[in-house]
């Protein structure tokens, strides 16, 4: 079971590469689905309406009870229920704190472009929805604003448009080592500086002391890593401007201590996500393919799930049947109400 296993990967990774997607058809995705992978700049100013914390003159009116002036029926003082509450505005003043914020949103408007706040190269997936469209239109050009509301939040964003962009950044290759606790990350540094230094004798230093065992075959290659996901100390080193192929460092991260050899930079990561996309629909439809006039036996009533999907599909059977006899018994009476109409 081990080596079918093995086998099988070996053999889905293989499909993987046979199937991977030329850089045509990269772009071709891209030029369909811009708005996914391109980054925008702009500018934000949130003016958040002032709800009144008590009541006001636009208050909904408030019956009082004689409880609420002489105390209880039982004699004793009333307690005012609602004083830990938070106050819940009317509509009307709900309305009105919105309109009196509505001026100053046009206002702030006018200097969004230079006050507001800074955001860059920001993905649509990451931008508040009720400002991505706006930002993402085809049609937006540097120095378009607009005011949109949030009436859930009770607010108003001036937004200013300053650009949109495909993020070139590209991705990195790297080895890396995390030592035993034999031995630190200085120590493996100062062992492969007093021998050939190079990437190749650091690749075998991986294979003598790291402890991440499925690092050990490649030499602890990593290829086309980004800065998503990634520990904010390992990727300022890595995705350093000044960075050359042959840098070596020792970085600890939350009592893991990481060993790096900078190789050099590799595709965008915008290519990488397409690809990864490409080939991960390619798969499915390929493992559907493959599949779909498999059949599952079970002899000796082994296979659990096939038992619940039997039931499932049963009780679906049965709940179309009843469905349908509901809907005849009606389509019947309706008819014989429309015969004695007539």
């Amino acid at each position: 079971y081990v080596k079918n296993d093995m086998v099988m990967n070996a053999y889905y990774q293989k499909l993987q590469e046979d199937n991977a997607p030329s850089d045509d058809e990269i772009q071709s995705y891209y030029e369909e689905n811009k708005a996914t992978y391109d980054s925008v700049d702009y500018r934000l100013t949130t003016i958040e309406a002032d709800l009144p914390t008590e009541p006001t003159e636009l208050a909904d009116p408030v019956e009082e009870t004689a409880a609420d002036t002489t105390g209880t029926t039982d004699g004793t003082a009333a307690t005012d229920s609602t004083q830990d509450t938070a106050y819940q505005p009317s509509d009307a003043e709900i309305a009105k704190a919105m309109e009196d914020a509505k001026v100053l949103a046009d206002d702030a408007e006018q200097t969004v472009a230079k006050d507001g706040e800074a955001h860059e190269n920001e993905k649509k997936s990451s931008v508040n929805y009720l400002i991505s469209d706006w930002l993402f239109d085809d049609a937006r050009k540097a120095g378009d604003t607009t005011v949109i509301t949030n009436d859930n939040s009770h607010c108003y964003y001036a937004v200013a448009f300053e650009k949109r962009y495909l993020d070139e950044t590209p991705s990195a290759d790297v080895r890396v080592i995390i030592p035993t606790e034999d031995k630190t990350g200085e120590e493996i540094l100062e062992e492969w500086k007093s021998g050939a230094a190079t990437e190749d004798s650091f690749a075998e230093l991986c294979k003598k002391y790291t402890q991440d065992t499925s690092a050990v075959e490649n030499g602890g290659l990593f290829e086309q890593v980004t800065k998503t996901g990634m520990t904010e100390e390992l990727s300022n080193w890595i995705f350093d401007n000044s960075r050359q192929a042959g840098d070596t460092v020792a970085i600890t991260v939350s009592d893991t201590t990481y060993v790096l050899y900078y190789i050099g930079q590799d595709q965008p990561e915008w290519k990488i996500n397409i690809k990864n996309t490409l080939v991960s629909d390619t798969m499915s439809q390929h493992m559907q393919d493959i599949t779909a006039d498999v059949t599952v036996e079970d002899p000796k009533g082994k296979l659990n799930y096939l038992k619940v999907q039997a039931e499932e599909s049963a009780a679906a059977e049965t709940a179309t049947a009843e469905t349908q006899e509901i809907t005849e018994e009606q389509t019947a009476a309706t008819e014989e109400t429309a015969t004695q109409a007539q």
